[in-house]
C-alpha cells in the first residue's frame, strides 16, 4: 500500500530504494533486505506491464535462492 502510494505521489523506484538503504541504519540489514525483497515483489507486476510497453525495467529482482547448499 505505501509503496504504491509513494509512486503515485511521484517518488521514483530509486528514491524508494534510497529510503530503505537509509532506514537500514535504524532497522538493521536483515530488515532492509526483506524490504528490498518486498519492493521487488510489489513492483514486479507493474514492471511486467511496463516491460510489454518498454524494453527495460529498473526494479531490482530478488536473487534466487541457492538450493544446492
Amino acid at each position: 500500500m505505501h509503496l504504491r502510494a509513494a509512486r503515485r505521489n511521484g517518488l521514483s523506484v530509486e528514491e524508494i530504494e534510497e529510503v530503505i538503504v537509509q532506514s537500514a541504519i535504524s532497522c538493521g540489514i536483515p530488515a532492509a533486505n526483506t524490504a528490498f525483497r518486498i519492493v521487488g515483489e510489489v513492483f514486479a507486476g507493474a514492471c511486467a506491464t511496463r516491460a510489454r510497453q518498454a524494453s527495460t525495467c529498473r526494479v531490482r529482482r530478488p536473487a534466487p535462492a541457492n538450493r544446492d547448499r
